[in-house]
């Protein structure tokens, strides 16, 4: 395998006057010892390059590289040379929309360039500073010329892709920008200097945590489509991840998380993250993802996509039908008491290189949790001498899944009821439909086994529920 490696990260630092935020790729040339990749080794300097994308998207960062070390833009770059972004060095590729902020990657490429095609400025700084050459970016051309061989180049062009080395020209720049911020009010009183002795607190970094796109799902007006709004970007902290979750279940597991940016889709700061167990997509140690190829890797993240957009999207249809329950409620029964909400989640995907990338937030809710109905439609049990708030939030979210099911004509019903202080989550629909809504569904199934054990209560009774349904029973 011919090319040039490098070991590269997109990383925020505060300039010298603690006023902006400076991003930059960090850059270190490695060579590979060995053919199958499996060891590598630092060769040459580190170098910390200017970053000005925005998005820190694969395109951005190729095309910074390029002007850097090719003196051309990308697109141009692209007629000569072949790139190749991977998230190590077997792999996996990384996806053209993968965001690589605050995590680090491979770049290689393959290039049939001459030494014309690369910086002059940086083939002559290079050749001044390295004992293994004396000459210019002229006397290059002139040997590789008249060598009649692509030996030279070759060479020529492997030391200038492999040796990186900081530009003194950057930090010419840099020192000459930050002169240009000191105040132009000429000094103050003594004590008025001495002030600024007092401790400061710096401004937090973003990449302490990973970039993450957030998407919004609700339910239309008409209540015809689901509308999706976003992506949002912010920031958050996964306390735990990947290893050590907070809970999990059959299907997903679950973190505390924090949010570090604004973002108008995630109100307060602790969440909750939950992700998909990565077995759902057969990964194992005996099928690692890296032995994927690309089309493959990239239906994995699709079909990542689409169980968690499902799974969002249901959250949204019962938070929407809860709402109208406890309008009605409010509506027909007086003192009707603490209602019931589920908790609004969101899409969310993580934009630093892990699998599954897709996942969902909602807020971090504290208390003991109980479970009402299973996703099988069948009552559960809550233990004995449970308090009389858990019986009332038993006995309302009983009534709901009946108000869902008449609701839906007894084609679906709401159920795996669950949650604290009022308040629900992972909430599944089952309807006769099997395909729709999301991997819980149980279809008939759960149908006919919540028709045969629920019991109506008071709730029920209040709102007209009670002999509606055949196979429902009164209380």
């Amino acid at each position: 395998m011919h090319g040039s490696f490098l070991l590269c990260g997109v990383r925020g630092a505060v300039d010298y006057w603690g006023m902006h935020k400076l991003w930059e790729l960090l850059v270190t040339p490695v060579k590979i010892k060995n053919s199958n990749l499996g060891h590598y080794m630092p060769k040459g300097k580190k170098e910390f390059i200017p970053f000005t994308g925005t998005e820190y998207t694969i395109k951005e960062v190729e095309d910074t590289l390029c002007k850097h070390f090719l003196a051309k833009p990308r697109e141009e770059a692209l007629k000569t040379t072949k790139f190749h972004l991977m998230r190590t060095l077997k792999g996996p590729p990384l996806t053209n929309d993968t965001h690589l902020l605050g995590s680090s990657f491979y770049f290689w490429w393959e290039s049939s360039l001459s030494t014309e095609d690369v910086d002059e400025d940086f083939l002559d700084e290079w050749n001044s500073d390295t004992s293994s050459t004396e000459y210019s970016a002229t006397e290059q051309r002139r040997r590789q010329t008249s060598s009649g061989s692509g030996s030279s180049q070759c060479s020529a062009l492997s030391r200038v892709q492999l040796s990186v080395r900081a530009r003194h020209l950057d930090n010419l720049r840099y020192i000459k920008t930050a002169a240009s911020r000191i105040p132009k009010q000429p000094l103050p009183s003594p004590s008025t200097i001495l002030h600024l002795g007092k401790s400061v607190a710096p401004p937090r970094p973003c990449h302490d945590g990973i970039p993450v796109e957030v998407y919004q799902y609700l339910v239309t007006d008409d209540w015809c489509s689901i509308k999706v709004e976003g992506p949002e970007h912010t920031v958050i902290e996964i306390e735990g991840f990947p290893d050590n979750p907070f809970a999990s279940g059959s299907f997903q597991v679950a973190f505390k998380a924090k949010r570090i940016t604004p973002c108008r889709f995630l109100t307060g700061t602790e969440f909750i993250f939950k992700q998909h167990n990565i077995d759902e997509y057969g990964v194992s140690e005996q099928n690692p993802i890296m032995q994927l190829t690309e089309e493959s890797f990239k239906e994995l993240e699709r079909a990542n996509e689409r169980k968690t957009a499902k799974e969002v999207q249901v959250a949204a249809v019962c938070c929407s039908m809860c709402h109208h329950f406890s309008q009605e409620c409010r509506t027909k029964i007086k003192d009707f008491g603490k209602e019931i909400s589920v908790i609004p989640s969101v899409h969310v995907k993580l934009k630093s290189g892990q699998f599954p990338p897709w996942g969902s937030m909602e807020p971090y809710i504290q208390g003991r949790w109980y479970k009402f109905i299973n996703n099988d439609g069948q009552v559960v049990d809550i233990g004995e001498n449970p308090s009389e708030e858990v019986v009332e939030f038993g006995k309302k979210c009983q009534a709901f899944s009946h108000w869902t099911y008449k609701r839906f004509q007894g084609k679906a019903v709401v159920c795996d009821l669950q949650g604290t202080d009022f308040q629900l989550t992972d909430l599944e629909i089952a309807s006769s439909d099997g395909s729709l809504f999301g991997i819980g569904n149980l279809s008939h199934y759960a149908l006919e086994m919540f028709k045969m054990n629920h019991t109506c209560n008071v709730y029920c009774a209040a709102l007209e529920l009670e002999g509606s349904d055949e196979g429902i029973y009164d209380g």
